[in-house]
């Protein structure tokens, strides 16, 4: 990222959270998915793939709950509200990989593997982050 937490003092909101996010990026995300549309849960890797994805977003949950989007208070009653607020990660992050890959399985019938795997990761980068500040992350900030 090469931007330290005091050259963010200046910044609020989304715009920190945006820096922070593009800093760390998503594991359970959409990347991997644009490069190999199939995964590695269908591959013959005897399920590791999938276990490493399902691991990674659980990580990434707390990792965005704890760093990313840490002026996002819970408001509700705390177990209710994480719960929520997990569940709802757990959606928008299936959510970005399917339209990671609708975007990539589209821009490949014009666009290079290469292109299309850079738009359809940047297409549902945007989306992730916009579902994490509108949706995942939603109370308001605390100053």
């Amino acid at each position: 990222m090469g931007r330290s937490g005091q050259d963010l003092a200046g910044l609020t909101g989304s715009a920190t959270a945006a820096l922070r996010l593009h800093g760390r990026g998503r594991g359970g995300g959409a990347v991997g998915p644009a490069a190999r549309p199939a995964g590695p849960w269908l591959g013959g890797d005897g399920g590791r793939g999938g276990v490493a994805l399902l691991i990674s977003t659980q990580v990434n949950f707390a990792l965005s709950s704890l760093f990313t989007w840490r002026d996002r208070r819970l408001t509700a009653p705390f177990g209710l509200a994480l719960l929520t607020r997990w569940a709802t990660y757990q959606w928008s992050g299936a959510a970005a990989a399917a339209l990671n890959m609708l975007v990539f399985a589209l821009a490949r019938l014009d666009l290079s593997v290469l292109a299309a795997a850079a738009l359809g990761t940047l297409v549902a980068g945007v989306a992730n982050f916009v579902a994490g500040d509108r949706l995942v992350f939603r109370e308001r900030p605390v100053y």
